[in-house]
């Protein structure tokens, strides 16, 4: 299963997170840090290039981008 992601952003807390455009987590905050979401969850999120940035520094977001790539 693959899922766009709608949102990437840092929170006022200074977390990063995201947000996709189908996919729901309900449990995810049971999860253990450094989740791995297309082993555990079985979905692959990928950004497109209509994704909204908040609070990510051009920077940050060509790094995201790349590391997407790779």
């Amino acid at each position: 299963m693959e899922d766009k992601i709608k949102e990437i952003g840092i929170d006022g807390e200074g977390r990063l997170y995201l947000k996709p455009a189908v996919e729901t987590f309900p449990m995810i905050y049971r999860e253990a840090m450094e989740v791995h979401w297309s082993s555990e969850h079985g979905c692959k999120l990928v950004a497109s290039s209509d994704v909204t940035w908040v609070n990510i520094p051009a920077e940050l977001q060509a790094q995201i981008v790349g590391e997407q790539g790779a």
